[in-house]
This record gives C-alpha cells, structure tokens and sequence, in this order.
C-alpha cells in the first residue's frame, strides 16, 4: 500500500523484472488522505478491457465480465500483479517477452462494506511490447497518473 497524505502527491518508482528486462515507471496518486487506500499495479496480456465507467460500479462489472462473449476471452488473458518491495519499487518476477497492458488502480478497502472494494482512481491503460532483445537492459517507461474516478 502507498501512505497519501490529503493536499499531497505521492510518486513511487515501478520497476518490473521480467526475463531479465527491467521496466521503470512512475506512479503517481493524487487522492485525498485515506487510511483505507490500496493501490494495485498490474501488467497483464492483451483482452476485452471495461470502460472506466464499468469498472467503478461493482454490479456493472460483474455482469460485464459474466457476458459468454467475454468469459473465455478473460479466462484466456494472464495477469501479472507487481508487488512493493521495501525500497518503494514495483516488481513481478519471470514475465514473459510479449504484449502487454499495464495500469495501476487505487482502492478503498472496507471489509465491512458491500462492495469490500471501491475504486477511487485509475491510470490510463499502456500497451507495451517486450521484445526479446530487451532481455538484460533497462526500459523507461515513462510515467502512470492515478486519475480520481468521475463523481457520480
């Protein structure tokens, strides 16, 4: 999880180790302090990807997900979660060369709530391409901006 402070920006480096490439990235949340935040950064291969409208509304996500023209699809995409380490990097470990999506998504979690999950922020969705010539090196990719959902 990532300590925000309200009126702050936090910025955290992302670094990915996958077949021996490292991919940086920054990350940056700019939510208001909330002891319940949790941020999840994830790399997974190419699929059907709801709306951010979708995704904000727990109901609306499940029955989008359940659709059978989605199922297999989803069923078929492999996810990647990227953990903190103590020195403030996101990694995952032995991710394949490939297509990829990556995003980061800001959570409040409330296990007494229904949806235990709201979803607070989300960046926008960056397709990268991991060649296998990357392999030993070090690719920037650039930077990720938490974006506060829309109120409803």
């Amino acid at each position: 999880s990532v300590e925000i402070r309200p009126g702050e920006t936090t910025t955290n480096d992302i670094g990915v180790a996958v077949c021996g490439v490292t991919l940086q990235v920054r990350l940056h949340e700019e939510l208001a302090g909330n002891p319940k935040l949790r941020v999840f950064v994830t790399l997974h291969t190419p699929g059907p990807e709801a709306t951010d409208e979708i995704m904000a509304d727990d109901n609306a996500f499940r029955a989008w997900r359940a659709a059978p023209e989605r199922a297999a699809l989803l069923g078929a995409v492999r996810h990647h979660m990227l953990s903190k380490t103590a020195d403030g990097a996101w990694t995952s470990q032995d991710v394949p060369t490939g297509e990829y999506t990556l995003m980061a998504r800001a959570t409040e979690y409330d296990p007494a709530a229904k949806p235990t999950f709201k979803l607070l922020g989300i960046t926008r969705r960056m397709g990268i391409t991991i060649p296998a010539e990357a392999v030993g090196r070090t690719v920037d990719l650039s930077e990720l901006q938490i974006e506060p959902m829309p109120a409803k």
